[in-house]
Parts: structure tokens; C-alpha cells; sequence
């Protein structure tokens, strides 16, 4: 699929499109005698949806005939005869056919729910490269009559393209609106009185693909303030509150800002329905796990990574999936890739059967994450990093807490620190449980990390405080579980623009949308190798984690915070704790120098 950027734009850029019978700034042409019997007179502009439309068709299509179905006054007719295209409208309304008439487009009376007389005038037109359907579907009793017709006879006709522009009923604006029970029915707009249909982005290419036609391009046109919007309201004005709703917006609808969905569809042959065969019954197989445990892995560290998945291999229950995301673009001869295969082929069966390989080929730190969040098929989410281990009962404390609380709220646990003292690097060896089938191996030197335990440390043991995590990670990144519903509702993923800590940002926004409940139990181990080949503690990252840390404030500054209403109490103890502290200190300090006086004496 092909995709152009959209274009975002104030109220005022556009208000000229539902001013009827002149443009706003009075440059822009307007039928001089305008039919009195036909209201919707908009003049083009830019930025309008009427130019989005014409770029999309300037950017996609030769400069040959495109036909305007529903044309209305043809407003798209003089920028397109302009650039070199044939444009002709096709309408049904007398006054508005009498206007295309004046400004000399060549046009076609028709009702285009009688497709047999649309069909009659379509083979008369050669060269069609192009139909349109700009502010037409939402009028449509049977919008998909209409686009079954035209999909078929877009195929059998060298697959013209069709280009629709079609209201977001979903701009934030009519949703806020819809928080203060308010229906605001207008003229013209989002909520036109003549609209007898309105359409989301899910529901349009619903309907798209259940019509014959499937999206090639996009070019929407954006309105931060749209014909909904209220400067009264204290939903859409800059109120604390009213900045928590466009954050929230924002995260569960992409289409938050789109006025008008601007799409070029191209015709597809419908899947002809088959006859259901059945038969015996058989257990069917598990294709949604409670848990899916995500690795990233470069393929430079194969004996830890065996390690980890053993460990996994180890739970005491069975309802997981592994996924593996090999990323590393500078594996250009697929030497690493070939490594990590190795690795899970020779694994045990049971444990092979578990475990699925993804690709990641973009750059930075989160885009393994991003791409196994998208791949994951479990109703939970845990990553598990490839040089670090899991307990046995990592996936069984999940399932206690799915059965007390529900699938619902992020989930906690602990997890230690073990410092590993690091003897040496060698050659890739099958110490570890596997042997290395590649023949390209002896190519490449992947260093290992042989290792002996040198301390252990609860250092991920504390309950999940929403006040200290503002400005410090207290959460090991195995030990955050976020349910997929969170991926399949929002899109708030992990940041690419974050060099390290892009785990701590993303549980902190997520935080903020679910509960967090800690289960207190230790299911994790965080390896630290006193060779500085960890990111955490080494020295030479200090300048990128401050970076990150500073990062990580200024996203937060971009919408209120959001606490659980508990965290009152907390603050509340904090404030107690730290009370107690200072009078314990002020006794301590009183009694030092009540002793410092006696001995003087």
C-alpha cells in the first residue's frame, strides 16, 4: 500500500469549504449565476479536501479523463482541466448539472443508484483512468451497490482507479461533543443534516472491502479544530482537562485530527465464498497463549540467548509462546541470522514448537520491541532480554494474577541482580546443549560470555511506586506485563527517538492508561557482567541514559500526568515517613550536642 503523507491544518485554513456561494478570502472562483435550487456551492481552495483530492490524482494518475460521479458544481473541474485532464461530471440534480453547464465541463445526467444507466454512460466515455466520489457515500441509502458496480467495471475496463472523500465522524471534536451529550447538526460538515451515513476509518474499509476495493493511497485532510469544535467548551479549549481528553484521543484514535478521509482505492476480485466441508472434530490447537515471552536479540551472544530460552523451556506452566525478533542490519550476510537458527533448531522439540523468529530491519533499540508487540499472540506480553533468565514460575504467577484480577491491569513482579564475573571471551562452543549446523560459522567469531556468579542482589523487589518511577527505574524490564489489548486499542508503542531507557518511557505512559498490580514474586534474574558489555552501569552511556532521563520529562510535559486516585494516600505517608525522619534526625542532632556539652563540662 502506498501512502502519502497527510497534511494537518487549523479550522481557518478550511472554512472557506463550507461557506456557500463564495470563498472565504473572495479570490477564489464561484458560478456567478449559482443555481437558487442548489445550495452546496463550495469554492477550491488550498489546503482544502478538494486539493488533497487533486493532489492525489496529480501524484497517481496520467493526465487523461477522470469522471466526476456526483459532481455537485464541479469543484474540482478547473484545477484539473488546468493541469492537462479530461474532466467530466456526472449529476442528478437539475440546478447543479445547469452549473457544470455554465463553466463549460462536460457533464451527464444520471441517478447513480440506477448503475444500468451509469454503466450506459460509462461506455461511452474512452480513455477513463479515473472515477471520483468526493462527498457522495455518506449521502447513500446502498453506498454498496453502487461500489460493487463500480469495482466490477472498474475490472473489466483496465482498473481505473476511484478516489473518495468521505467525513471522519470521528474527529475528537464530534467526540467531546458526544461527553457533553451534545449532537450538533449543522447545514454543512461533519454532522451535514443530508448525511444519512457516518463513517470511521474501520467502518469505511469495511465497507471498501466488502465492496471490491482495497486502499492503494492516502492523502487525509487534517482539522486541529474542525466545524465541531467549541471555543466555549471546556473540553476543547487549552484546560487541564480538556488536554487529558486530546492526549487520551490521541492515543486510542490515529484518525483523531482527520475532517475528511482522501483515499485513491483500486479494484480487487471479491473471494468467491466456498462451501464449509466438515468432519471429524479435533482439539483445536492454541493460537492465543496467556503469555508471549519476547526476545530481542542481535545473534552476537547465541549461548546466553540458549540459556534464556531454556529457562523459559523450565516454566511451570505451559501456556506461553516465544517470540524471537533477530535485529541487526549489519548481519548483511546473514552469518548472525543463520547463528540464532542454529540455536533454536537444535533445541529440544517441545521447546522448538514454542518458539516463532521474526525480523526486525529497522533501526534503533525499539524497533524489535515495536515489531514484537505487533507479532505477539498472547493475551500477555513480557520481554525477557536474551542474556537474561526467567524463574520457573514466571508464567504461572501471571495466570494467578490473570485469575484474581482479570485481564485488564498491567501486572508486576520482582526480579534480582546477578553480577557475573567474566573469565574470558572465546569461540561460539556447544557447551550449552547445541550443536552449530551452519557451514558458514567458521566465517565469523561470535564472542561468548563464559561466567561465574559473583553476588546477587533483590534489587527489583519493591511494589510498583508511581511517584518514585517519575524519576527513577524501578522496574526491571522483565517484570513489567502489559496485556495485549493495550497494543490492540492504542497506539502508544516504544519510542524510537529514545536511545536507552525506551522500556522506563513506555511503562510510564502505559502506567498512566492501566492499573499496575504487583504480584510479589521473584520470576526474573537481570544478569550484569562486570566486563561493561551490559548498557546498564556502564559508564561510557552515562551521557546517553541523561539524555534519555531528560527525554523522558519533556515527553511527560506534552499532557497532564495521570495518577491512580490512590496515590493520594501515598503521598500522604511519603510526607508522614519523611516527617518522622526529620524529627528523628533533629533528636539524634539535640542528643549529640547534649554529649558534646558534658564532655566540655
Amino acid at each position: 500500500m502506498i501512502e502519502s503523507k497527510p497534511t494537518t491544518t487549523t479550522n481557518a485554513d478550511a472554512t472557506g469549504d463550507r461557506l456557500n456561494g463564495a470563498a472565504k478570502n473572495g479570490t477564489l472562483p464561484v458560478p456567478v449565476e449559482a443555481d437558487e435550487e442548489y445550495t452546496y456551492l463550495f469554492p477550491y481552495r488550498e489546503p482544502s479536501s478538494y486539493s488533497h483530492v487533486v493532489d492525489l490524482i496529480r501524484q497517481y494518475v496520467p493526465s487523461e479523463v477522470i469522471v466526476d460521479l456526483g459532481a455537485g458544481a464541479g469543484t474540482i473541474g478547473e484545477p484539473l482541466q488546468t493541469m492537462g485532464f479530461t474532466y467530466i461530471g456526472v449529476e442528478k440534480h437539475r440546478g447543479a448539472l445547469r452549473i457544470l453547464g455554465q463553466r463549460n465541463f462536460r457533464n451527464h445526467a444520471v441517478d447513480l443508484a440506477d448503475t444500468e444507466a451509469l454503466r450506459g454512460i460509462l461506455d461511452t466515455i474512452p480513455d477513463m483512468q479515473a472515477f471520483c466520489l468526493i462527498d457522495v457515500l455518506e449521502h447513500l441509502h446502498e453506498p454498496a451497490t453502487l461500489l460493487r458496480f463500480l469495482s466490477e467495471y472498474a475490472l473489466a475496463h483496465h482498473a481505473p482507479y476511484l478516489f473518495i472523500s468521505v467525513p471522519n465522524i470521528a474527529h475528537r471534536d464530534v467526540a467531546l461533543n458526544l461527553l457533553r451529550g451534545q449532537w450538533n447538526v449543522t447545514e454543512y460538515g461533519l454532522l451535514d443534516k443530508t448525511h444519512v451515513t457516518y463513517y470511521t476509518r474501520q467502518s469505511l474499509q469495511a465497507l471498501l472491502r466488502e465492496s471490491g476495493w482495497e486502499l492503494a493511497a492516502r492523502n487525509d485532510f487534517k482539522l486541529d479544530e474542525s466545524d465541531q469544535y467549541d471555543p466555549e467548551s471546556l473540553l476543547h479549549t487549552d484546560t487541564l482537562l480538556g488536554e487529558m481528553m486530546r492526549y487520551a484521543s490521541s492515543l486510542f484514535n490515529p484518525d483523531d485530527d482527520v475532517n475528511q478521509f482522501i483515499w485513491m482505492l483500486k479494484p480487487v476480485r471479491r473471494p468467491v465464498s466456498v462451501e464449509t466441508i466438515t468432519g471429524p472434530t479435533h482439539e483445536a490447537i492454541t493460537t492465543h497463549p496467556l503469555v508471549s515471552i519476547l526476545i530481542r536479540t542481535q545473534g552476537m551472544r547465541n549461548e546466553l540467548l540458549t540459556e534464556a530460552l531454556f529457562a523459559v523451556f523450565a516454566q511451570d506452566s505451559d501456556d506461553y509462546e516465544i517470540v524471537v525478533c533477530f535485529h541487526n542490519p549489519e548481519d548483511i550476510d546473514g552469518i548472525l541470522l543463520q547463528g540464532v537458527n542454529d540455536v533454536i533448531s537444535t533445541a529440544p522439540v517441545p521447546l522448538r514448537r514454542k518458539i516463532r523468529v521474526i525480523l526486525c530491519t529497522g533501526t534503533g533499540r525499539s524497533a524489535p520491541l515495536n515489531e514484537l508487540f505487533e507479532g505477539a499472540r498472547g493475551e500477555y506480553l513480557t520481554i525477557l532480554d536474551d542474556d537474561d533468565l526467567l524463574f520457573p514460575r514466571h508464567v504461572s504467577t501471571i495466570a494467578k494474577g490473570v485469575k484474581e484480577y482479570g485481564i485488564g491491569p498491567m501486572f508486576q513482579t520482582f526480579a534480582v541482580q546477578r553480577m557475573l564475573e567474566v573469565r574470558k571471551e572465546k569461540v561460539r562452543s556447544p557447551e550449552f546443549g547445541f550443536t552449530s549446523r551452519s557451514v558458514l560459522e567458521p566465517m565469523r567469531q561470535t564472542a561468548t560470555y563464559p561466567y561465574t556468579v559473583q553476588s546477587i542482589e533483590m534489587l527489583w523487589a519493591k511494589p510498583f511506586d508511581p511517584l518514585k518511577q517519575q524519576y527513577a527505574n524501578a522496574v526491571h524490564v522483565s517484570c513489567f506485563i502489559v496485556p495485549k489489548r493495550l497494543i490492540e486499542q492504542t497506539h502508544l508503542r516504544f519510542r524510537n527517538d529514545f536511545e536507552y531507557g525506551e522500556d522506563w518511557q513506555f511503562w510510564m505512559e502505559a502506567s498512566q492508561i492501566l492499573r499496575v498490580v504487583t504480584l510479589p514474586e521473584i520470576t526474573g534474574v537481570q544478569n550484569v557482567r562486570t566486563n561493561g558489555t551490559n548498557t546498564v552501569g556502564n559508564s561510557d552511556l552515562q551521557p546517553e541514559w541523561i539524555s534519555s532521563h531528560k527525554k523522558r520529562f519533556a515527553v511527560q510535559e506534552e499532557h497532564p500526568l495521570v495518577l491512580d486516585g490512590r496515590t493520594a494516600r501515598l503521598i500522604h505517608r511519603l510526607h508522614l515517613d519523611e516527617t518522622a525522619r526529620k524529627a528523628d534526625a533533629e533528636h539524634r542532632f539535640a542528643n549529640l550536642q547534649g554529649n558534646l556539652f558534658d564532655t566540655q563540662r
